[in-house]
């Protein structure tokens, strides 16, 4: 299946949902269904086109560089956490104050194949209450489906 196709399956279908165990081999086929029309994307989060409260993020789990991020087994919370102390305070500063406090998130991980895939988790949600500048930013699991939606260029035409 085209990778463009695989993104087209979901924007058709309206959904994704949890039990669909969809993954994308690419960062920009997951933003794909949800507005954008990337050839090409190399960031870990993108803004949400149609849901400006929602950041599609995409976080590596286990230690790597400067982060440490975690899912519970269950997959109901992910623990973001950066390793410097400074950095982590002000990163919880920021998302604190930003107007993004909800997040569709696709885990990075291996495929029974080794290779690396996006998988889709859910929609979570800041737990302010739980986070803090210690333990890092708490996000917990609110939705197992999400709307998708067509490229916004392409939504307009009607």
């Amino acid at each position: 299946m085209e990778k463009q196709e695989f993104s087209k399956k979901y924007i058709d279908k309206g959904f994704i949902d949890l039990v669909d165990n969809a993954a994308f081999r690419t960062i920009k086929d997951g933003c794909n269904c949800f507005g954008h029309n990337y050839k090409g994307y190399q960031r870990g989060a993108a803004k949400h086109v149609y849901e400006p409260d929602v950041l599609l993020w995409f976080p590596k789990i286990n230690p790597d560089g400067l982060w440490d991020n975690s899912i519970s087994s269950d997959g109901k919370i992910v623990i973001e956490r950066c390793k410097d102390d400074i950095m982590r305070s002000e990163h919880l500063t920021n998302c604190f104050n930003d107007k993004r406090q909800k997040r569709i998130i696709f885990v990075r991980d291996k495929d029974q194949f080794g290779e690396f895939m996006y998988t889709f988790k859910g929609l979570y949600e800041l737990d302010k209450n739980k986070s803090n500048s210690k333990d890092g930013l708490f996000w917990d699991r609110i939705a197992t489906r999400v709307k998708t939606y067509p490229p916004l260029s392409v939504g307009l035409k009607s």
